[in-house]
């Protein structure tokens, strides 16, 4: 009875040349091996697949994207810092300062990173304030250098790190402390917190530790 399906985030997206291994136990606890063998040497996407060891459990595939990652020094960037109050559209960003994330002067909503490269210099953070809110769709987030620390989010903070609806590109981030460093919350309203954090199909790599949570509400 082959019912069992291993469970893997849909793709990743990896930089080129950069040492990464796909797993080789599922998120459901099934173990295998990928063929053909992982490689970051060539750009574009391959097709993965998955065989598990069990005669219980189902073969899978999982799509590897392969891009290239801007260089800190030679590259043309726009730089960064302070208050965030617009979207920044498709390009090469360089955070040369803490970034805050305020209130869209446009539309007095979220804040929208789209689709971009973003080179982050040693010792810096992306903070988003309570009441503020950050969507990361498909970008790519790096370290200049040295680690950079991540992004932080306060009380009733909000962030989403998705796919990018258009593009299908998965967000990778790389190179932080604490990737994402979600603070204690506190609210009288329990049912607040609703909604506030959504990371969903992001890669994670050479980050000391992915996500932190201090002293969040769980609710089912």
């Amino acid at each position: 009875n082959s019912d069992i399906i291993p469970e893997f985030d849909n793709n990743v997206t990896i930089c080129q040349n950069v040492p990464f291994s796909l797993p080789t136990t599922s998120l459901n606890g099934i173990v295998g091996t990928w063929s053909p063998a992982f490689s970051s040497a060539t750009l574009g996407s391959t097709v993965y697949t998955f065989t598990p060891t069990s005669i219980c459990s189902q073969t899978v595939t999982l799509t590897a994207n392969i891009i290239p990652c801007g260089d800190c020094d030679t590259y043309i960037w726009t730089p960064i810092s302070g208050v965030i109050d617009q979207d920044l559209p498709p390009g090469n960003y360089r955070v040369v300062g803490d970034l805050v994330i305020g209130l869209n002067a446009t539309t007095n909503g979220p804040i929208l990173f789209d689709d971009v490269v973003m080179a982050i210099d040693p010792a810096r953070e992306i903070v988003i304030p309570s009441d503020s809110k950050l969507i990361i769709h498909g970008s790519h987030l790096f370290q200049c250098h040295n680690r950079w620390i991540g992004i932080r989010v306060e009380n009733l903070g909000r962030l989403d790190i998705v796919t990018h609806p258009v593009s299908n590109r998965t967000p990778l981030i790389e190179g932080s402390h604490i990737a994402v460093r979600i603070m204690p919350y506190s609210a009288p309203d329990q049912t607040t917190y609703n909604g506030l954090i959504r990371i969903d199909n992001v890669t994670f790599n050479r980050n000391m530790c992915g996500i932190q949570i201090n002293d969040y509400p769980y609710q089912n």
